[in-house]
C-alpha cells in the first residue's frame, strides 16, 4: 500500500490568532509542543502508517523551506520534497501541489495538526476511488463545515455555518486530513469537490446519490488555531507518543 501513496502537508498558515508565537516560529506548522515542532509529530505519524510514502510540504515562501528543511533533518527525514507556491489559501495550495502527485491515492494535511497512525490506515481502507473525511464531534473554530452522515458514514449534504454550537445526530464537523483519489486533482473533479468547502455561510451542498464520499471519525483533536489549545495538545502527545518525545525532545532546541 504506501509505495502507491502520496502525502501533500499545507504548511504556512501565518497564525494571526496566535499571536506572536506563531510569528516566533515562523508559522502554526513549527510551533512546539514539547520541545518538539508540531509538524514533527504529523510527520512521525505518517511515517508510522505508511513508511515509504512521499511526503510533499506545500509552502509559500523560501524562509520557510529552510525551516522545514532544518526539522526534517534533526529528525532522519528525507523522502520528501517541498512545493513552494504562492499565499492562495490551503484549498489551492493543495491543489498546485497536486500537480507532483503519481500515486493511486494522495493524502493530505494541515502542517498544525496532530493524526493517530490508526487514523491514516483507516483513511486508506476505502477503496481508492473514495473519497475520505476527517470527521470530528469537536467544533474548533467558526465557519465551519458540519456534514450528515448515513449509516454508513457516506456524506449525504455539506452546510457551511458561520457559527454552530452543537452537532446533532449523525452530524461531525469536517476538517484534515483527507484521503482522495487519483483523479481529484483534475479540472472535471476539483472544481465539484471545492462546493463542499468554498461557499456562503449556511449554504448547504448535497451529494448526488451513490457518490463516494466517506467519513472516518477521528480519535485525535482538530488542527489548533489558538495558543490556548496548545496545553490540551501536550496532554494528548504525553499520553500517546511519550517515547517520541523522549527520543527528541531537546534536539530541537535552538
Amino acid at each position: 500500500m504506501e509505495d502507491k501513496i502520496d502525502t501533500i502537508i499545507v504548511c504556512g498558515g501565518k497564525g494571526s490568532r496566535m499571536g506572536r508565537l506563531a510569528q516566533e516560529h515562523g508559522c502554526k506548522s513549527l510551533v512546539s509542543v514539547s520541545g518538539i515542532p508540531i509538524i514533527s509529530y504529523l510527520t512521525h505519524s505518517i511515517r508510522e502508517a505508511v513508511p515509504n510514502s512521499r511526503i510533499i510540504l506545500a509552502v509559500d515562501s523560501l524562509e520557510l523551506k529552510n525551516k522545514f528543511e532544518e526539522v526534517y533533518k534533526k529528525q532522519d527525514i528525507w523522502n520528501y520534497l517541498i512545493y513552494e507556491g504562492l499565499s492562495r489559501g490551503p484549498v489551492q495550495a493543495f491543489y498546485e501541489a497536486g500537480s507532483l502527485c503519481r500515486a493511486d491515492q494522495t493524502l493530505i494535511f494541515f502542517g498544525n495538526q496532530l493524526v493517530s497512525p490508526n487514523h491514516i490506515r483507516r483513511l486508506l481502507s476505502h477503496d481508492k476511488d473514495t473519497l475520505a473525511f476527517s470527521g470530528f464531534e469537536l467544533l474548533s473554530e467558526n465557519n465551519c463545515k458540519v456534514a450528515t452522515l448515513d449509516n454508513n458514514s457516506r456524506v449525504l449534504d455539506v452546510t457551511r455555518y458561520s457559527h454552530l454550537e452543537s452537532l446533532k445526530e449523525r452530524e461531525v464537523y469536517l476538517d484534515v486530513p483527507y484521503a482522495v483519489p487519483n483523479d481529484f486533482f483534475s479540472m472535471e473533479t476539483f472544481p465539484e469537490i471545492k462546493r463542499l468547502f468554498i461557499k456562503t455561510p449556511m449554504a448547504k451542498t448535497y451529494l448526488a446519490e451513490g457518490s463516494k464520499v466517506v467519513v472516518e471519525k477521528s480519535d485525535f483533536p482538530p488542527e489548533f488555531h489558538f495558543k490556548e489549545e496548545l496545553g490540551s495538545l501536550e496532554k494528548y502527545i504525553l499520553e500517546y507518543l511519550p517515547d517520541f518525545v523522549d527520543k527528541f525532545k531537546g534536539q530541537f532546541d535552538e
